[in-house]
């Protein structure tokens, strides 16, 4: 018993021997982690202020250089195409700002200056009462490698199924001319383009006063000229 007593002091012993918690690589990974925790609480901070985005967690890629970092969010209002865009954009701008801005995280960032494929944003939908939001529309808003991903749940499964794609170079054309009707992308082999077309279409708003409100080509709110209530006042 003693015996074993003495090899497991010994293996202890060498165990922390071989640590070196105060070594330059270590103190490296300290300060960057740190940066990029500022960083992050900075960027929730000012979205939540200027964008009504409320931050619930943060999300990063740094096992050596900084690859990557990202924020979720709650946004509660339904919302088309046009105005994810516009969030995501907000937000993705935001991190890259205040990353290029921050010359301290320079040196461990994966490349300078950090870029749009570097950013990863998610927006999760929900009601203004904080409720789910109705099946059939935009569940959640994703920024991930460059591209911006806007997911409904899945008509017949469990998850969600994407039913617009769209590269950050070609969202900052739409932001400059709203007009622009969707790029086509390739969807989901297991739905075809007509089904996409279908579901995407099937987005709708209901606000209090009944109006039903559809995707037009380009991404926003068209109301639906059948859900218009008729003027039944009384002429002279």
């Amino acid at each position: 018993m003693k015996l074993q007593n003495f090899i497991s002091l010994l293996l202890i012993i060498g165990v922390n021997a071989c640590r070196t918690p105060d070594s330059p690589q270590d103190q490296a990974g300290i300060k960057k982690e740190r940066l990029a925790d500022t960083i992050l609480q900075k960027v929730a901070a000012k979205l939540k202020r200027e964008a009504k985005l409320c931050p619930i967690g943060t999300m990063g890629q740094m096992l050596h250089d900084v690859e990557r970092l990202g924020l979720s969010f709650y946004y509660y209002k339904p919302i088309d195409i046009v105005e994810g865009r516009k969030l995501l954009v907000q937000a993705v701008n935001a991190m890259l700002n205040e990353i290029n801005q921050e010359k301290r995280i320079h040196p461990y960032l994966c490349r300078h200056p950090f870029l749009p494929r570097n950013i990863q944003i998610e927006i999760f939908l929900r009601s203004p009462e904080g409720r789910d939001v109705p099946e059939g529309t935009l569940y959640v808003i994703e920024a991930k490698e460059g591209f911006l991903c806007y997911d409904i749940h899945h008509p017949t499964k469990n998850g969600f199924i994407t039913v617009y794609k769209e590269t950050f170079d070609e969202a900052l054309q739409r932001l400059v001319d709203p007009s622009l009707p969707l790029v086509p992308f390739k969807p989901d082999p297991e739905i075809s383009q007509e089904e996409l077309r279908s579901l995407r279409k099937s987005i709708s708003l209901v606000p209090e006063d009944g109006s039903i409100w559809h995707l037009g080509e380009n991404g926003s709110w068209i109301l639906d000229p059948q859900s218009v209530k008729p003027n039944l006042s009384l002429q002279d």
